[in-house]
C-alpha cells in the first residue's frame, strides 16, 4: 500500500481490539455488517509498531431495476435497494495516523475510531509548509487554483517552481498539488502530495507499509493542519 488519504489520531492506544466486530446497524429493515481486522504487526524503526489490515462495511443504494415480460419485452420497474460490500486496506500508526485507500473509504477513521476510543480526522497538507521544510527537492508536478490572473486553475508538470511563467503563478496562488523528489533515510522518493490529505509514493517501486508509515510519521505529519485551517 504505497498511496491513500491521511486521517490524524486524537487519541492514545498501541492496538485495534477487534473482538467487538462485526458492528450492526439497521437500514431499510435490513442487518448490515461492519469490521476491521488487524492481518500483520510490524516493528518500525523507532520501536513503535505498525498495523495493517482492512476494514469493510456493507452499504446501501438505489440502482435501476427491470424485467422481461412475457412477450419478451424489457420492463423497466424503477429503482430498488441493493446492499454491496465495500473494503479497504490501512495502515496504522497507533496514536498517530491511519492511511487508507482514498476519499471514499474514510468509514475505515470512524470504525478503528470507535473500538480505539479515538477521534479520527481526515487531514489536509500545508504544501507550502512542506516544500520550505524541503528547499532542495525536485519539483517535477504543481496544481494551483485562486489565482487572480486569467488562468485561474491549473496543472503543470516539470520544474515549475523555476520556471519563468509557471513559477510566479505557482508562487502567487494556492497550491493543491506538488509533485516532489526528497530523499528520506539516504532514499530517494518520488511522490505527490495533495493538499486535501492524499500521498502517493512512485518510487521506489518497492515500498512497503513500513516505508510508508516511516515516510508519513517524518516528513507529512508535520505540516498536516485540521481541514479548516487550510484556507
Amino acid at each position: 500500500m504505497n498511496a491513500g488519504i491521511v486521517g490524524r489520531v486524537h487519541g492514545e492506544f498501541s492496538d485495534i481490539d477487534t473482538d467487538p466486530f462485526p458492528l450492526t446497524r439497521s437500514e431499510n429493515g435490513e442487518q448490515l455488517r461492519s469490521t476491521v481486522s488487524v492481518e500483520t504487526v510490524r516493528e518500525h524503526l523507532g520501536g513503535d509498531q505498525i498495523l495493517t489490515g482492512f476494514a469493510a462495511e456493507q452499504v446501501q443504494s438505489e440502482a435501476p431495476s427491470s424485467t422481461i415480460d412475457p412477450d419478451g419485452n424489457l420492463i423497466e420497474t424503477g429503482n430498488e435497494i441493493q446492499t454491496h460490500t465495500d473494503s479497504t486496506e490501512f495502515i496504522c500508526d497507533p496514536g498517530e495516523f491511519v492511511l487508507v485507500e482514498n476519499s471514499k473509504k474514510e468509514y475505515a477513521f470512524d470504525l478503528i475510531g470507535r473500538v480505539t476510543e479515538s477521534a479520527i480526522e481526515r487531514v489536509n497538507f500545508d504544501l507550502d509548509s512542506f516544500l520550505d521544510f524541503h528547499p532542495d527537492a525536485q519539483i517535477w508536478m504543481g496544481g494551483f487554483y485562486n489565482h487572480s490572473g486569467s488562468a485561474t486553475t491549473g496543472v503543470a508538470y516539470g520544474d515549475v517552481l523555476d520556471d519563468p511563467n509557471i513559477g510566479p503563478i505557482m508562487e502567487d496562488s494556492n497550491k493543491n498539488q506538488v509533485g516532489v523528489v526528497i530523499e528520506n533515510e539516504s532514499e530517494k522518493i518520488k511522490m505527490q502530495i495533495t493538499e486535501s490529505g492524499y500521498v502517493s509514493v512512485f518510487q521506489p517501486s518497492e515500498f512497503g507499509p513500513l516505508s510508508m508509515a516511516r515516510l508519513i510519521r517524518e516528513e507529512l505529519l508535520e505540516h498536516a493542519k485540521p481541514r479548516e485551517e487550510v484556507n
